[in-house]
């Protein structure tokens, strides 16, 4: 493991949007999971200005959606789904065949996390993947307390 400090989260998104352009630059198709709340933006905001540049291609990319609340609605704005859409999706161009996410408002809750991990499973599995970190600590969702060890829930 690497440990680089930053001036501020600006150079940290960039940093980081540097990374995602040369594993975009070396697989052009690659399956980038995202997540939402503050911690992301800065990578987001850098990896859309060096698109928009034409520093790098993400027009084959794909996006693979972190977290879901269970029972939102997918087309709520506040749902995760379209949080992504908003800030990674269409920002970078990319079409909605290029995104993937759990279906938050299944009646069959556990069926829906078995069925995103095989979509993922399917698509070759997550590149890289972008995780943030929580006031308490929590980091990409997983509450304290969680399994280290499970999968989608």
């Amino acid at each position: 493991m690497e440990v680089v400090i930053v001036k501020d989260a600006k150079a940290g998104g960039e940093l980081i949007a540097d990374g995602i352009a040369g594993l975009l630059r070396r697989k052009p198709d690659a399956l980038l999971g995202v997540a939402t709340g503050s911690t992301p933006i800065p990578i987001y905001d850098a990896l859309i200005a060096q698109v928009k540049a034409g520093g790098v291609d993400a027009s084959r990319a794909r996006i693979a959606q972190l977290d879901e609340y269970v029972g939102l609605p997918a087309g709520h704005p506040e749902s995760y789904r379209s949080t992504v859409l908003r800030q990674v999706v269409e920002p970078l161009g990319l079409s909605p065949e290029a995104f993937m996410g759990p279906d938050g408002s299944a009646e069959d809750v556990l069926a829906a996390c078995e069925a995103y991990d095989r979509v993922l499973a399917e698509a070759g599995g997550v590149d890289l993947q972008i995780l943030g970190i929580g006031t308490d600590g929590h980091i990409g969702f997983n509450e304290p307390c969680s399994s280290l060890a499970s999968r989608t829930r």
